[in-house]
């Protein structure tokens, strides 16, 4: 009943494979060559494999709901953000998005490099759906907010790479009405924007659904009600934020999905023994580092202070 709880965005058994064609292993031979030229059919000398980016990827969000997408390198994620956007079609399964959906997930993607800032602005609204008298109303509180100045007016060509990601993330905070899908694009700017882009998505969330694929597992856990672990194209885990977070923290790139599922499946305090790890809490509250991605790669969740990983 209630509008606000109403499904946004539907994911089921989706999938998607590329082909990786290996040319030039074998030679054509002359009579090869001869048939072709003749018009005849060749013998296939090319040699395919079928690359599965994606596998039965499945999930779903409500309005004022939203997902961060976890995995390493080549989990999969841009892929499954590309056929979100319909950028790419799927080979398997159906997404169903209802409303209009946006957003910035290769840096500059939808903006024409030629044009101005300003031009973009409405070439990237109407494609969202924008009418005239929304880009007009709109145009003003999107430049300010992009803090882009005089810049506005110059080619995108000049921009800086945190330059097209403030007009990107101001395009799409301000025209997409209902799922609005971010690529790692808070690590890119300045300290000061990316806290106006956290305090500009608290502010609309319970209005719009948010897709986050992030490195950053704070950013996850501060802005997403559910999260979807991705490991080399299928679903490790998914559901409550901090469950997958912990799910996520205990893997290794070269781990396989199968290795990650029965260990997920095992109590923390086996893992600690196979990993011969101390567990003493007091232990743990000492281990002070910075925040990198290969930290990540930890046997336990992760609490944050001050910006700093303080270990679980």
């Amino acid at each position: 009943g209630d509008v606000y709880k109403r499904q946004v965005l539907g994911v089921r058994n989706l999938s998607k494979s590329f082909l990786i064609k290996k040319t030039g292993i074998l030679r054509p031979r002359f009579v090869e060559i001869a048939r072709a030229l003749l018009g005849l059919k060749t013998h296939q000398t090319r040699i395919e494999n079928t690359f599965w980016a994606l596998r039965d990827v499945s999930f779903s969000i409500k309005r004022g709901e939203s997902i961060g997408i976890v995995g390493m390198n080549g989990a999969g994620k841009s892929t499954l953000l590309k056929l979100l956007l319909k950028r790419l079609l799927p080979d398997e399964g159906t997404i169903d998005v209802r409303g209009n959906a946006g957003g910035l997930i290769e840096l500059g993607a939808g903006f024409h490099p030629e044009q101005t800032g300003r031009r973009n602005i409405h070439l990237n609204a109407k494609l969202i759906g924008a009418s005239d008298n929304q880009i007009k109303d709109n145009l003003d509180a999107i430049i300010e907010f992009s803090e882009l100045g005089d810049y506005i007016d110059m080619p995108v060509n000049t921009y800086s790479s945190g330059m097209i990601v403030r007009l990107g993330f101001s395009i799409a905070i301000h025209f997409v009405r209902d799922l609005i899908i971010l690529d790692e694009v808070l690590a890119v700017g300045d300290f000061e924007f990316k806290q106006k882009c956290h305090r500009k998505i608290h502010e609309i969330k319970k209005d719009r659904s948010f897709v986050l694929v992030s490195h950053n597992t704070r950013d996850v856990s501060l802005f997403c009600d559910k999260a979807l672990f991705l490991h080399k194209g299928e679903v490790i885990d998914y559901g409550d934020v901090n469950s997958v977070l912990k799910s996520y923290s205990k893997v290794k790139r070269s781990d396989s999905a199968e290795d990650i599922k029965k260990r997920i499946c095992q109590p923390i305090e086996e893992l600690a023994k196979i990993a011969n790890v101390v567990t003493s809490i007091d232990v743990l509250t000492e281990a002070k580092f910075e925040e990198t991605e290969d930290y990540r790669v930890s046997n336990f969740g992760r609490i944050y202070r001050d910006d700093r990983v303080v270990s679980n």
